[in-house]
């Protein structure tokens, strides 16, 4: 510390150095997580809490899952489930957070169609003999 006056009775500067720690931010949350999630579909992510400015990011932390356009869970398989973690940076005045949930994989549902061939044919059924 530095207090630096010109002349008596005038008004003075005081300097102060020093350090500043940052603060451990509010919990973080996920405000939209959809679960289960179907094999092959895309659903979008978000996370709210935390303290400050810093951006939030996604990451998959495990299972069959992958993030597409920042804030998209893709799922890549049927089955399992998948560790989505996300991140709050820090900034100037606050650490970095992060919370982790768990999206559960499904096998999607199978479509079903009539097949009736293009040359007006039907089927017949046929019986087996043995020879």
């Amino acid at each position: 510390m530095q207090i630096a006056s010109d002349a008596p009775g005038s008004p003075f500067r005081l300097n102060l150095a020093g350090t500043c720690e940052r603060a451990e931010q509010a919990a973080l949350y996920f405000s939209l997580i959809l679960s289960p999630q179907v094999y092959n579909s895309t659903n979008p992510l978000a996370a709210a809490g935390g303290s400050g400015t810093g951006a939030v990011s996604y990451a998959v932390e495990s299972g069959p899952g992958q993030i597409i356009a920042g804030n998209q869970l893709k799922m890549l398989a049927g089955t399992g489930s998948v560790a989505v973690v996300a991140t709050k940076a820090a900034d100037p005045y606050f650490l970095a957070c992060s919370v982790t949930g768990t999206v559960a994989a499904a096998k999607a549902a199978q479509a079903t169609s009539a097949f009736l061939p293009t040359n007006g044919s039907v089927f017949v059924e046929t019986e087996a003999i043995g020879l």
